[in-house]
């Protein structure tokens, strides 16, 4: 069994680590939904206000 590269042998999906997608892709992708879903909770508290 081979050492796993990057101290991690699957991706934060399941997917092996050498996924054709590179993790800086996926990275940006979780920001972007992290903020996307940051800003519906402030919109949604905003006008419960």
């Amino acid at each position: 069994m081979r050492e796993p590269r990057g101290g991690l042998s699957v991706g934060p999906w399941g997917w092996p680590d050498e996924d054709p997608v590179p993790s800086r892709v996926w990275r940006s992708v979780r920001v972007v939904y992290f903020v996307t879903a940051l800003r519906t909770v402030v919109v949604v508290a905003y006008i419960e206000v």
